[in-house]
């Protein structure tokens, strides 16, 4: 008897030890028929490289237009709250370099049987040497916390990961020569962001991609060179154009892929190509139909494409595939 209880008290500590890695990665809470669903990925990673969050609403049983409301930020002020702690550390709130303040909240509204998606991405940190949140290899524990207000039910959606465990991996000597070349807090920060905010930092992406075009951080430069190109004075649209098909071409399921189908769209509205720049969105619109771009709700999609588009007009035969698909004839 005396030997049960032992063994049953080592179990017991070891799971307690342990529970950081036994919750579960992904949590879903249900209220008046929508669904919050919150994970974060991967759970092992490579010094240098980023771990997601995302976020997942949808309306499954609920009203036949259900609003819902949400800071998506991680400081104080927002409803994203994640939190870590370092090995022999206090725990931290996540903040990706933002200061606290009142954010605005972002308000959406999803049919019947619809969704939104929201994929965020924890990588830089403003007080580490490199700018890395993960800066060390080791283990890390984590918990996320999310809100969703739900106006027309007066309630509120609250997700929680529970406590878990990111495995930083330290790289080969072949892997941290590529990801050293990236180190610094003005890189990770542009990596962060998706904006090359100087010349000098363009360079250093370009730089990356050139040695190591499969490198594990070279779809973040991507974006942030097709940023960097966009936020131009005048804008490079043609640069700006190449680099975000050769974007989809390359990398068609990264979590930002639909961010950058959305700037592509935006990009040939700029060029004043306004069918090239619906066909792009009806493409989002079919890929990723919870993207946060598509919503109406979004001010640059309602008045780029439902505010200026006919109610009757349909889809021409080729905006029902990709728009890189396009005959030179076409794209001219």
């Amino acid at each position: 008897m005396i030997r049960l209880r032992l063994l049953l008290s080592l179990f017991v500590a070891v799971l307690f030890c342990c529970s950081g890695s036994l919750v579960a990665k992904e949590v879903t809470v249900e209220n008046s028929g929508v669904y919050l669903t919150v994970n974060v990925t991967p759970e092992t990673i490579l010094r240098g490289e980023p771990v997601w969050l995302s976020i997942k609403v949808f309306n499954q049983n609920g009203l036949k237009m259900q609003d819902f409301s949400s800071r998506f930020n991680f400081p104080e002020g927002g409803d994203v709250n994640v939190t870590i702690r370092k090995k022999g550390e206090l725990p931290f709130r996540y903040t990706a370099g933002e200061e606290a303040r009142l954010f605005i909240e972002e308000r959406h509204s999803i049919m019947l049987g619809q969704g939104f998606t929201r994929d965020m991405m924890i990588m830089y940190d403003d007080k580490t040497e490199n700018g890395l949140v993960f800066d060390k290899a080791g283990y890390y524990n984590l918990r996320a916390e999310v809100k969703v207000f739900l106006p027309k039910n007066d309630q509120m959606l609250v997700a929680d990961t529970g406590l878990m465990t990111i495995r930083v991996l330290a790289p080969s000597i072949g892997e941290k020569k590529s990801l050293d070349m990236l180190s610094g807090k003005e890189l990770v920060r542009s990596l962060q962001t998706g904006n090359a905010e100087t010349s000098e930092v363009a360079h250093a992406f370009q730089n990356y991609m050139d040695a190591y075009p499969n490198g594990p951080l070279a779809p973040l430069c991507s974006i942030a060179l097709l940023g960097s190109y966009m936020t131009a004075t005048p804008p490079e649209n043609d640069r700006a154009m190449h680099e975000g098909l050769n974007f989809l071409l390359r990398w068609p399921n990264h979590k930002r892929s639909s961010e950058v189908i959305f700037m592509l769209a935006g990009i040939a509205a700029q060029k004043g190509d306004m069918d090239m720049a619906r066909a792009w969105f009806f493409y989002l619109q079919d890929t990723d139909p919870t993207c946060p771009y598509i919503n109406k709700d979004n001010t640059v999609a309602y008045g780029l494409f439902y505010g200026c588009v006919p109610k009757g007009q349909t889809r021409r035969w080729y905006q029902y595939t990709k728009p890189w698909d396009f005959s030179a004839a076409i794209r001219q």
